[in-house]
């Protein structure tokens, strides 16, 4: 999820999600840019998730991930 480096902008994507039923499993977020911000996320249902937030006017890509837990 690619979000524009301003106030409240990744309020609205988790905002999308939420109103889709779309659980954040994992989450990380930096800036790349000056102007712009990468959001990583693992979701409950990826195919919602990518629905509700290009409804929502944001610019997604969706990318495979291995998840492995490991106790500590």
């Amino acid at each position: 999820l690619t979000l524009p480096n301003k106030p409240g902008t990744l309020e609205q994507a988790v905002r999308a999600l939420a109103r889709a039923g779309v659980d954040m499993k994992a989450l990380e977020v930096y800036t790349g840019k000056a102007s712009r911000g990468e959001v990583h996320m693992i979701v409950s249902s990826p195919a919602e998730a990518e629905r509700a937030l290009r409804a929502s006017g944001h610019e997604v890509a969706l990318e495979d991930v291995v998840v492995v837990e490991v106790t500590d």
